[in-house]
């Protein structure tokens, strides 16, 4: 599969798709190139994108594989669950991009959908190892918390997937969602499917946040101030309300 076609490219800069949510909350593992090849991650990232100032990122191996495989993992959902999923497209085949009724800069994306509900369905494929996550601690191999990585059991839907998902469900009205997860790494291969509840306080938390993201600065063409993604997240951790994981407000 190649890159995001000329109209898709033109629709996501009209607004902020859920892939974006999280690195604008502060909660993205990933960055991107920035200015002069500086490296910086968090909502300065998604703002140089969104006014053109940077390229979105090329497609990779892993990105295209990871296309690839979204296939195959819809078809072993469709096995485990017996219900059919099919892709959203537009009327150039391509995937269709959503807008919420009422907020025409909220988008979002959706993998595959359920054809008897039309539940939205997100497809991860992840490798690496996990043996080096542990619950509540930085991990020993790249220094996040726990609940920035993939990890055992209901909860362990990284925060960032969590903030997708909601805001996915927020665009579409969905009740709930899908996370279908395949692992194909050290530890695996493994599948799994996690239930997503739609979650009006969470969503609360990102509409604020994304809002005046959108309004602030990148209608405005104001830049946020340039921070790596570990700082993004550090501030988010003390200062923010973190609903996604319930934690008390830092004082």
């Amino acid at each position: 599969m190649t890159g995001l076609s000329a109209s898709q490219l033109a629709i996501r800069s009209t607004g902020i798709g859920a892939s974006e949510v999280g690195a604008i909350c502060g909660l993205s593992y990933y960055g991107d190139d920035g200015l002069d090849g500086q490296r910086l991650g968090g909502p300065h990232s998604v703002y140089l994108r969104k006014r053109g100032l940077v390229a979105s990122s090329p497609q990779t191996v892993a990105t295209r594989l990871g296309h690839v495989l979204e296939h195959g993992v819809s078809v072993e959902y469709e096995y485990e669950t017996s219900v059919a999923l099919a892709p959203l497209l537009d009327s150039n085949n391509d995937p269709l991009t959503m807008r919420h009724p009422d907020y025409p800069w909220a988008l979002a994306s959706i993998d595959r959908v359920r054809t008897v509900d039309l539940i939205p369905v997100e497809i991860k494929c992840v490798t690496g190892k996990r043996s080096h996550y542990s619950d509540g601690d930085p991990c020993d191999w790249c220094g996040r918390r726990a609940a920035m990585h993939w990890g055992y059991g209901e909860a362990s839907v990284p925060d960032d997937v969590l903030a997708q998902v909601q805001w996915q469900m927020f665009v579409c009205g969905a009740p709930w969602a899908h996370v279908c997860r395949f692992w194909a790494g050290n530890d695996g291969p493994e599948f799994e499917i996690h239930t997503v509840k739609r979650d009006d306080q969470i969503i609360e938390f990102l509409f604020k946040k994304v809002r005046a993201f959108w309004f602030d600065h990148v209608v405005v063409g104001i830049p946020p101030e340039p921070d790596a993604s570990t700082n993004s997240e550090l501030c988010e951790r003390l200062h923010a309300q973190k609903v996604l994981r319930k934690l008390e407000k830092a004082p």
